[in-house]
């Protein structure tokens, strides 16, 4: 009796632990052409050492549309500066309605793409189109197992570099926000070895906001800022 027993328990496991298993979705692997082709992009930029060793970065450009007009300066860093905190309090995060966004986070395509290449969240693929040029397309998947599309990247076919990028989400450089719409990368110039493009044109909220932006100069840095500067964006 006892035997019987444990051998219903045993089975009962085996079964639910089947169940659980069948009810939990399985990440997505990422598409060995797709990461061999963002690799190669990423080199084209200036490779894994000269993007990862960057901070932040000074920008002086112009800006002209629905968003922001004139020339402007700011300071984009991936770590939050100093002024950012009072003593031993630390600011509270901005809720997402109040984020900090800014016209220039594009212009930072090396490391917007070396962060979500090492993102083990996201996975890469590169479907197959009919003509044209077929992207590299980063996803991430829900807890119901479906996959969602983060970022699209066009590269171009002989230089390897950006020159399109579909924004589902909005890009990211440490607490301050892209917009997320479809930007247009040109103009591309090598900054302390890495490309940086000069010329920057997007559309957001569906076509109602749109700007184009030519940069001055950007002057990248190894260290983090001291002083943090307001983006020209600001809350949208």
């Amino acid at each position: 009796m006892r035997l019987l027993s444990l051998v219903a328990l045993v089975l009962l496991g085996v079964m639910t632990t089947s169940t659980v298993a069948a009810q939990t979705p399985t990440q997505s692997a990422s598409d060995p052409q797709a990461v061999a082709v963002l690799q190669t992009a990423i080199n084209a930029i200036g490779g894994l050492k000269a993007i990862g060793a960057l901070q932040s970065w000074t920008i002086q450009g112009e800006g002209r549309g629905s968003i922001a007009n004139g020339l402007t300066s700011e300071i984009l860093a991936i770590t939050p500066s100093q002024s950012s905190s009072t003593g031993s309090t630390t600011a509270k995060p901005s809720p997402p309605w109040a984020q900090p966004r800014s016209i220039y986070v594009p212009a930072l395509v090396s490391t917007i793409l070396n962060s979500i290449s090492q993102n083990a969240t996201f996975f890469v693929s590169r479907p197959q189109v009919s003509s044209g040029i077929a992207p590299v397309v980063f996803s991430f998947q829900t807890k119901t197992g479906k996959s969602v599309i983060a970022q699209r990247w066009y590269l171009d076919p002989q230089s390897s570099l950006p020159t399109r990028i579909d924004f589902f989400l909005p890009p990211r450089i440490g607490p301050v926000e892209g917009f997320a719409g479809v930007v247009y990368l040109s103009d591309y110039r090598s900054v302390g070895g890495v490309q940086y493009p000069f010329q920057i044109e997007f559309t957001a909220n569906n076509g109602l906001d749109y700007e184009t932006v030519t940069l001055q100069s950007i002057t990248p840095s190894t260290s983090a800022p001291s002083i943090a500067t307001t983006p020209v964006g600001g809350a949208q």
